[in-house]
This record gives structure tokens, sequence and C-alpha cells, in this order.
């Protein structure tokens, strides 16, 4: 069993279909890759597995359960979380409390335990505390914590962004464009992270532009453009495609690149030819 069934998938909006038909699995415990050039629909496709939006038609399963009934903000409940291209952070809000913010899926005590404060009240609020730490340490901010999260370089918020979604102990992690912002060696730090957690049973689903990233940390990839699927398969199957190629470059582009190769070996051989005739 699959830990995401994504089957015959389609979102329009409008007269615009932003997704079309499309189907493709993630094999528990992998880390897969969702990728396509701008446009293609992979956020749209993100927003419907995370319960955000919901599709035109199509199914898709959460570790067999079909999620077409299950309302937006129960998805947590199925152990589904996810970041975001665009972060919101909260102002005036500490890094350890965006943490416990999502941590608070799991609270047991309610609003009223808060408001006249109890041992047992206090006693959940220092282990959130604990446990927001924790996640902290593993995206290697914990020494930030009370700093407020605004403050953060761009790099470091994407980092305390996962720590939040990790809050919500999910069995599927999606993220969406990770790395934006980060330069070479902050996006190895992040992959190096992503690891460690896919080695503790985490299954990730990672949209992606930086397409290094992607084959380096990716086992299955699935590329789509304009909607619908151009490949699945292996990161060196699906990079390797001349589909895939044409989809990023433009088939035009592609050719018009060839013929300048071939024009440049040309006059390469011309002028060494001239040079052994004088």
């Amino acid at each position: 069993m699959s830990q995401l069934d994504v089957v015959s998938l389609t979102r329009q909006f409008g007269g615009l279909t932003a997704v079309k038909d499309l189907s493709f699995s993630v094999s528990p415990g992998a880390i897969a890759g969702l990728v396509g050039p701008n446009g293609a629909g992979k956020t749209t496709v993100i927003n419907m597995v995370s319960g955000i939006d919901k599709p035109t038609s199509g199914t898709i399963s959460i570790a067999g359960q079909d999620t077409s009934t299950i309302k937006g903000h129960e998805f947590v409940r199925l152990g589904i979380a996810r970041t975001y291209q665009n972060m919101k952070m909260f102002h005036g809000l500490s890094v350890i409390d965006h943490v416990i913010v999502g941590l608070d899926s799991r609270r047991k005590t309610t609003f009223f335990h808060a408001l006249v404060p109890n041992p047992i009240e206090r006693k959940e609020r220092a282990a959130m505390r604990d446990k927001a730490m924790e996640f902290l340490k593993v995206m290697s901010i914990d020494h930030l914590a009370e700093s407020e999260a605004t403050t953060l370089p761009y790099g470091l918020q994407r980092r305390l962004e996962i720590a939040r979604a990790l809050a919500t102990e999910p069995k599927l992690l999606l993220l969406d464009e990770p790395t934006a912002g980060m330069n070479q060696q902050e996006s190895s730090e992040v992959a190096e992270v992503l690891r460690g957690l896919n080695q503790k049973g985490l299954t990730l689903l990672v949209v992606e532009h930086n397409i290094k990233f992607v084959r380096d940390l990716c086992q299955e990839v699935t590329v789509i453009n304009f909607g619908e699927k151009l490949l699945s398969g292996t990161p060196q199957e699906v990079f390797n495609s001349q589909l895939v190629r044409e989809a990023y470059l433009g088939k035009q582009r592609d050719e018009r690149l060839a013929t300048f190769q071939s024009l440049r070996a040309g006059t390469h051989r011309n002028i060494n030819m001239g040079e052994f005739a004088s």
C-alpha cells in the first residue's frame, strides 16, 4: 500500500484546467519529488493533497484512506503536514512559540484550562515547550529559540517552517520549495536534515525547482507539465529523458542548442584545417 495515491486528479478553475487526469503514488518511507516548469501545477497538486483545495474530479488516498469526504483542517489527523512556498511568520512570536503553535493540534487540555491555570495545564505547557525544543534541535536552530521569528534570515526561517510542520508529528511531509532563497551550502544542509528525518521513517514529497537538490535527495520523481504527468521514475530515468528536457528548455531551444554546437564544432574543424594547410 502506498503512503500517497493520486488517481486521475483534475482541478479546474472556471475555463482553466490547472491539473488534468494526474496519477502518481509515493511509496511508504520514500523521498519523492514532484517537479516541472513554472506554471506546471505543482503547488495546486500539493494544495489538494494537503486538504487546502478540493479536486474537481479524481481521488487522493493517504495510506489507503480516501480523503474526498475529509475536511481540510482534519488532514493533520491523517498524518499530513506541509510547508509553503511563501512563508508566513507570526509577528511578535518567538521561534519556539512558532513550533508550539504546530504542537497545538496534539494538545489535550482546552482553552478554558488555560484561562484558569491548573497543574495539568501547566505540566502540558512545559512538556510542549520541551518537545518544541527537540524539533528546533533537529533543524539546528535551538540556540535561536527566544529570538523573534521575523528577524531571522530567510534560510533560517525556512528551517523554522520545517520544524513547525514536524511539530504535528506527520507520517507524510509535503515540502513546497524548501530551499527557495538558499545558497548551495544551505541547500546541502537541509538535504542532510531531510535524509535524517527519512531514515527515522518519515515519508517526504518535495516540490522543488532546484533539480540538483531533487536528483541528489529523491529516490522517485514525477514530472508534470501544463498539469499533466510527463514521466515517473528514478531521478536518473527522469532527468535523462528527452521529454523532460523539452519541457524545461523547450523543443525549439533544444534544437537551436544542438545546431549551435554543431556549427561550433564545424568552425573549429575549419580553423584547424586552415592552420594545417598553412
